[in-house]
């Protein structure tokens, strides 16, 4: 790690600590590999939204494997050759609009962003319903959408081994049918999660 990416890394580690930020409990030599990554994420969507760094909070980072060294995002016309590369996710947030980076080696990815309208994000829920029951989309009816607020980052589902940033974060809880079963999701901005049948009864 060079010296300047070590100054950066412990520019982010103290900005995160005074904005709330918290990490993934991994072991402390990953957390320190990580913080040059976390640097150039908040760095690349700080220039993106032209805002100050001061203004982008760190909500979540956690370890992951990608499945290929595209970091889990195909360029246009070519086809990745499988190979895990270790890497990680991290999970950004400026006001209440949250942005989700994919990360390894020298190279941060913005693989997910608030749309512009600010509408729910009834679609990527479809989207992941469709690909989770392999049926098409449109098959799949919306029942409500109701808006809320979740009490962490977490949207109300934390995952195993990844701390949250405790901020009230705006965002919808979303209901959709196929056939007579209901399926459960919270979302915000551009980002959802599901809700295991058993936690939505």
């Amino acid at each position: 790690m060079s010296k300047a990416h070590l100054r950066i890394g412990m520019m982010v580690l103290l900005l995160a600590l005074i904005g709330g930020a918290t990490f993934s409990r991994a072991a402390g030599r990953q957390e320190a590999e990580a913080f040059p990554l976390i640097a150039l994420a908040t760095s690349d969507l700080a220039q993106r939204l032209g805002v100050s760094l001061d203004q982008v909070m760190v909500d979540a980072v956690q370890s992951c494997a990608f499945a290929n060294a595209n970091l889990n995002q195909p360029e246009p016309g070519l086809v990745d050759a499988p190979a895990l590369t270790p890497g990680y996710e991290i999970q950004l947030r400026v006001d209440s609009a949250r942005y989700t980076y994919h990360a390894s080696g020298d190279r941060v990815i913005c693989v997910s962003e608030p749309g512009g309208d600010g509408a729910p994000p009834v679609e990527l829920a479809i989207a992941d319903l469709a690909a989770r029951l392999t049926m098409p989309a449109q098959e799949i009816a919306v029942v409500s959408v109701a808006a809320t607020e979740f009490r962490d980052a977490s949207l109300g589902m934390p995952r195993e081994g990844v701390m949250y940033a405790p901020v009230i974060t705006s965002g919808y809880i979303i209901q959709l049918a196929v056939d007579a079963q209901v399926y459960t999701y919270h979302g915000s901005g551009r980002y959802v999660v599901a809700v295991p049948q058993d936690a939505a009864r």
